[in-house]
């Protein structure tokens, strides 16, 4: 990860981890990194936010068990990896960018109420916390 600052130095950090096809797994280690890179500051100010991975290789080579047995995917979260897989099929036959991961910021309640409904009214489930 590679940080460009307003009004200090740029900084940059990285992480070196097992083979993963998890995207959630991927941010926690962008997560670990920021925290690195940006400690407890409340706000900075930045031009730049650069991600680069390195040693990237292709599912399918990887889908077969080691000489030992071992295989990535025996440690991670099926659940977690179903939904990756989903979201990438998603992805791939909508357009990059049909279904992001996003979060939900720090302070803010799990449920923000009923959205402005443009195209529609809203449904009695919409209204539900």
């Amino acid at each position: 990860v590679y940080l460009r600052l307003i009004d200090a130095p740029p900084r940059d950090a990285g992480l070196r981890f097992d083979l993963s096809a998890d995207t959630f797994r991927l941010l926690h280690a962008f997560e670990e990194i920021w925290r690195e890179m940006v400690g407890k500051r409340e706000t900075i100010r930045q031009i730049h936010v650069g991600v680069r991975f390195f040693d990237l290789v292709p599912v399918a080579s990887i889908a077969a068990p080691d000489l030992f047995g071992w295989q990535p995917a025996a440690s991670e979260n099926p659940g977690r990896l179903r939904l990756s897989a989903a979201l990438d099929r998603l992805n791939q036959r909508y357009g990059s960018g049909t279904v992001a991961i996003g979060t939900v910021p720090r302070g803010l309640p799990g449920y923000m109420g009923a959205k402005i409904a443009f195209n529609r009214v809203p449904g009695r489930g919409d209204l539900r916390g």
